[in-house]
């Protein structure tokens, strides 16, 4: 197997790159630090002038909140419309409102339909040419198949394999019933757990890509018996779309308004911590890191995380 050297890039130097695709969120405008309460409910709470109160995430919760609150409800609307696609999912679950994002470095105001097509872009052109070559992608923590969905429709992956792995039995049924509508065979959905993750009955080929978007979040670390499962499916890559809680900064106001957000929700503190001990155990090696390069979520952006197994 080819390796890559590990690529360590800021903001700065991944700027061209971001620029592209900042270009496909039209009518967004700058949005000052001192006008985020204006567009966001959770500053008041990360500076304690609120009192609220915040479950810790564990099972009952974690099903309540997407198992009922989202997908549940989800389900429920595309149920009632046998015309809604994925797409008209997005619109469905995300609404129309004009929420803060943060790339670039600052936050930003556009619609919430406008951010959305930006992360889904974000994260295709980071996943598009590895489906390309390998055959197969598997998304774990799928939701409802937003991204997963959009990318299996694809013509140029008409040829590929796709397995959404999804925590919650409504993420799951929503997206057998958007990816029947779409006619999408290639899509198999199923549900399993990251915590105590079994893939040993998914038909996954070997040298598949894996991939998951804002689902490490909701775990502690990065559990062993989930890492040990993926080596076995003897994945050609691995690719987190993740906000890193290591990624960020004491000496920025934003990062540690950032830090505070995730304490706040219970949110993973350790992931990378954990990821670079598996490296240094020598089961993996992490080729590429690009901190929060986007924030459809302002108070939590994503960063780009990719890692091999090492023979």
């Amino acid at each position: 197997m080819n390796r890559q050297p590990r690529q360590y890039l800021t903001e700065d130097n991944f700027f061209n790159d971001v620029r592209v695709f900042m270009k496909t969120i039209p009518n967004s405008r700058p949005l000052h630090l001192d006008d985020l309460p204006k567009f966001s409910s959770w500053i008041p709470n990360i500076f304690e002038f609120n009192s609220i109160q915040i479950a810790k995430k564990n099972v009952t919760n974690i099903l309540r909140e997407y198992g009922e609150d989202k997908w549940g409800a989800l389900q429920k609307q595309i149920l009632a419309n046998p015309d809604v696609t994925v797409v008209d999912a997005d619109s469905l679950f995300l609404g129309e409102s004009k929420p803060s994002a943060y790339y670039l470095g600052g936050l930003y105001l556009a619609s919430s339909t406008d951010v959305q097509e930006a992360y889904y872009r974000l994260i295709l052109n980071e996943v598009l040419p590895h489906i390309v070559a390998a055959g197969h992608l598997v998304e774990l923590g799928a939701g409802y198949g937003s991204q997963l969905l959009k990318i299996a429709a694809l013509p140029e992956l008409s040829h590929a394999g796709f397995t959404a792995g999804e925590y919650t039995k409504t993420g799951v049924d929503c997206i057998k019933l958007l990816a029947e509508r779409q006619s999408l065979l290639h899509v198999n959905a199923v549900q399993c757990d990251l915590n105590s993750l079994n893939l040993s009955s998914f038909a996954i080929p070997s040298r598949a890509v894996f991939m998951t978007c804002w689902t490490m979040a909701y775990l502690k670390g990065f559990p062993r018996s989930a890492i040990e499962e993926i080596l076995r499916k003897k994945p050609s890559m691995v690719i987190h779309v993740e906000p890193i809680f290591e990624h960020w900064s004491n000496s920025s106001l934003l990062h540690l308004m950032w830090k505070k957000y995730v304490k706040i929700n219970d949110y993973n503190q350790t992931f990378m911590t954990e990821l670079k001990e598996y490296e240094t155990a020598g089961a993996i090696k992490i080729i590429e890191e690009r901190p929060h390069v986007f924030g459809p979520n302002p108070l939590a952006p994503v960063s780009i995380v990719k890692w091999v197994p090492c023979e």
